[in-house]
């Protein structure tokens, strides 16, 4: 990638998120709104922003449409990590699996092809290593959730190349951006002006 993905997502985050934040409480959608509520009340029983890193992953993939169950599983705190994550349905090449809540958990375990691979303790560690694993590894993006990897690719970390795409081959008109991404990223760029 040429930079490192933990400085310039941190960065990102910071500038944003904010905005991202307001813009999403302005679209007037009950899912949206019911999970502001859940992110607020997880900042607040936890007394710092870090709900928000998860929190805004679910927020992009309700507005884009997409399962973010395709990419982040949680576990019972209860059970012991590794019972849970050999129990669950790891569909996905690159799956990251949340011990406990996924807004209040404190340790994010990354697997690769249904195999634990490494464990971080903060979730936007566990957000960059999850995304850097389908460039390290060469993987496309899942074919059912391909917008949010895509998003965090183009809006956060400024990777946009001018051909190509690591989305699967889709039928119909090609475009090297995918149109929910372009659309949300052309709001965002008009939003408060």
């Amino acid at each position: 990638m040429g930079f490192d993905i933990m400085e310039k997502m941190s960065s990102n985050f910071e500038h944003r998120v904010p905005k991202l934040y307001r813009y999403f409480q302005q679209v007037a959608k009950p899912k949206i709104e019911a999970t502001h509520k859940k992110i607020q009340d997880a900042v607040d029983k936890k007394e710092d922003n870090s709900p928000q890193v998860m929190g805004l992953l679910m927020l992009l993939s309700e507005h884009l449409g997409e399962d973010l169950g395709e990419h982040v599983k949680s576990t019972d705190k209860e059970k012991s990590a590794d019972t849970c994550i050999e129990a669950m349905d790891l569909q996905g090449p690159v799956v990251l699996v949340a011990h406990g809540k996924v807004l209040t958990a404190t340790l994010f375990s990354l697997t690769i092809g249904g195999k634990e691979t490494t464990k971080v303790t903060n979730p936007l560690s566990g957000v960059c290593v999850w995304f850097a694993a389908y460039y390290v590894f060469n993987l496309q993006y899942p074919e059912k959730a391909p917008a949010l990897l895509e998003f965090i690719q183009r809006i956060f970390l400024g990777i946009n190349p001018d051909c190509g795409t690591k989305r699967q081959k889709m039928k119909g008109k090609k475009s090297a951006v995918n149109p929910v991404v372009l659309k949300l990223a052309g709001e965002m760029s008009n939003f408060g002006k």
